[in-house]
């Protein structure tokens, strides 16, 4: 009688016992799955605001580069008009001077805008090259005006008007197209900032 009434019992607990088990089972891989879906969603999340930031930056980069280019031919047109008789300043030192400090601080500007792709951005030698002739193209207003002397780009087809040019379009297609794959090693980057501001790429960088 009593055999038959623990069997009765263990008939009736082994169901109860296996409902639980599943239960709690099923909650912890409930749980577990949506733990891990939660941590996947803000990866994500973290990843498409890495992206979105970066690409703000980029954005950033290209527009200062555009104006710093703008001021470039301000400060080129405003210096042949001058040198040319087209107007005539009071204080004809004083203006150059003044033309020779926003070509100054444009040129400051402008190495920054180097630096930044030199430790952003992961740089072929091809590129290296656009960007260290075009740093030397960036100086010519400076040094004209330093010497005293109009640029001489006269016509669009100067040899070095041109270079400038297509130079500074290789330049922003690098700004535009760029895809963030990690940061190059601070070792990595001072070898590309050296190489772009290698003395080599003053000579001949119009060919």
């Amino acid at each position: 009688m009593q055999l038959e009434l623990m069997k009765g019992l263990v008939s009736l607990l082994v169901p109860v016992l296996s409902a639980v088990l599943l239960y709690f089972v099923g909650r912890y891989l409930t749980d577990r799955y949506s733990e891990q879906k939660k941590r996947a969603e803000l990866a994500l999340l973290q990843a498409s605001q890495s992206a979105q930031k970066q690409r703000e930056l980029q954005l950033e980069a290209a527009a200062r580069f555009y104006q710093l280019y703008g001021e470039f031919f301000a400060v080129w047109k405003l210096w042949s008009a001058a040198k040319s008789g087209k107007v005539a300043p009071e204080q004809p030192q004083a203006y150059r001077a003044e033309l020779y400090r926003r070509a100054c601080a444009a040129e400051g500007d402008m190495e920054a805008v180097l630096v930044r792709l030199a430790t952003e951005y992961h740089l072929g030698q091809s590129e290296i090259e656009v960007l260290g002739k075009f740093r030397q193209a960036y100086q010519s207003i400076r040094e004209a005006l330093r010497a005293d002397r109009e640029l001489g780009w006269g016509t669009s087809d100067h040899p070095q008007y041109a270079a400038f040019k297509r130079l500074a379009c290789s330049v922003a297609s690098l700004l535009a197209a760029h895809t963030p794959t990690g940061l190059p090693t601070a070792q990595a980057s001072a070898t590309v900032l050296r190489e772009i501001t290698d003395n080599k790429w003053e000579h001949g960088w119009e060919k």
